[in-house]
């Protein structure tokens, strides 16, 4: 091999070297420890630590820990109660708010905090309560100690005065004085929220319940991939099983197959929202831990075929 031919292939390698480093790191790694940080600082210690706090004051109603989070110089503003686009069914009422729907004028903390206290006396039986980041960044680019900027979510559910079911939604964009591993136990670090969309309902009863019970589907054996105890070093899996429904038999009847990390569940519906579990009876592995399988038609024969995990 000549010296020149040597030094074209050296550069090719070179060059696809390169080019396998960059699909590897979609963006540099200085920009991706910089995302990194940002999630870390504006979801996990300002969404996750600092905000379930300013959650549980409002659950409790103590105001005046309320009023602390806010800054003195604090400015907000609130949509008009009354001024929201409604829609009313059988069902239910609804009433929505957008960026373009009537607010108050400029309110102070202390003003803010009378707003908001009006809305959790919708609630006197308040079920739940959220108060979450939606997205949070530095108004300057690696400036964690100066303002940021972003948005967040609160929300309540129970029953309100007339003891109909309710729930509340309203999104403010932000800004939030600095963000750091201090702010959980800080106070007077939210200097301002302008809303940008709301939406309240009231109905008589629950538009939709839990009826799993009736249906002879159970969750027994499932397993809860958030609560499942792994070994140290092992990775928790993203993929954990899926729902197939078809009308497997064809008896005009829908069914259900539900693979899991923990075994197969086949469930047979007799068309009447009742369903029988027949893995065995039909000739399923039912504790093969496969949680991939692809429904289809493979042999023509009109009747679906499965691949389970890498049997057919």
């Amino acid at each position: 091999m000549s010296s020149h031919s040597l030094k074209n292939s050296v550069s090719l390698a070179d060059t696809e070297n390169e080019i396998k480093n960059d699909q590897t790191l979609a963006i540099p790694e200085e920009d991706a420890k910089y995302l990194q940080d940002v999630e870390h600082f504006g979801g996990f210690v300002l969404g996750d630590r600092a905000f379930p706090k300013i959650n549980n004051a409002i659950k409790q109603e103590d105001w005046e820990s309320f009023e602390s989070f806010f800054a003195p110089e604090f400015e907000g503003e609130m949509f008009v109660w009354d001024q929201a686009t409604s829609s009313h069914f059988d069902f239910a009422s609804f009433d929505r708010w957008d960026s373009e729907s009537p607010r108050t004028k400029k309110l102070t903390r202390t003003g803010f905090v009378a707003a908001i206290k009006e809305l959790r006396a919708q609630f006197p039986e308040l079920e739940r309560s959220e108060f979450k980041v939606i997205k949070m960044t530095p108004e300057h680019h690696g400036q964690f100690d100066e303002p940021w900027s972003g948005s967040f979510k609160l929300a309540m559910a129970g029953k309100n005065p007339a003891g109909k079911i309710a729930f509340l939604t309203l999104k403010f964009s932000c800004r939030i004085a600095s963000i750091s591993e201090e702010t959980p136990d800080s106070k007077e670090y939210i200097l301002s929220c302008l809303p940008y969309e709301g939406k309240h309902g009231t109905s008589e009863k629950f538009l939709m319940e839990d009826v799993t019970n009736n249906t002879g589907i159970t969750n027994l054996g499932l397993r809860d991939n958030w609560k499942y105890d792994y070994a140290e070093g092992q990775t928790r899996p993203f993929v954990t099983g899926g729902i197939f429904a078809n009308d497997f038999n064809q008896d005009g009847n829908t069914d259900f197959l539900l693979t899991d990390l923990d075994g197969l569940f086949f469930y047979v519906g007799d068309g009447e929202g009742k369903f029988t579990e027949q893995s065995i009876q039909i000739g399923l592995p039912r504790f093969i831990k496969e949680p991939v399988a692809v429904v289809a038609d493979f042999n023509n024969d009109t009747y679906e075929d499965l691949i389970i995990g890498q049997s057919l």
